[in-house]
């Protein structure tokens, strides 16, 4: 696997034995399935001027979460998520090493939304 990380619940991130990041770390893209019940399959594709940076699709269960970290180069990109009952939403981000130029990929009751920046 690339730089992703997907954990099942909150306490498997804090038990995470991965090695401290260097400053250079970047989360590009953050996923969250709240929904209690559901998995879903989640396409993400993210576009620039010169086409497809970065397209990947995940399977989520209930409660899970993943990251991909120092995936996609900083810049602007028109990000788009599908997810597997046909739903999909387009919103343009900017990527960078700031948390608050992340896209953070919300998922549940059916619904899928994208906003920028990942609140801690």
């Amino acid at each position: 696997m690339r730089g992703i990380t997907v954990h099942d619940s909150p306490d498997e991130a804090f038990d995470d034995p991965s090695p401290s990041v260097s400053p250079a770390y970047s989360e590009d893209l953050h996923v969250r399935n709240y929904d209690v019940e559901r998995s879903y399959r989640v396409t993400v594709t993210v576009r620039n001027a010169d086409g497809v940076a970065f397209e990947e699709t995940y399977w989520l269960r209930p409660g899970a979460f993943l990251s991909e970290i120092n995936e996609i180069d900083p810049g602007e990109y028109e990000v788009t998520v599908e997810i597997d009952n046909g739903r999909s939403v387009s919103r343009t981000c900017q990527v960078d090493a700031d948390h608050d130029h992340s896209v953070l990929i919300e998922l549940g009751n059916g619904i899928v939304s994208i906003t920028q920046g990942i609140y801690r």
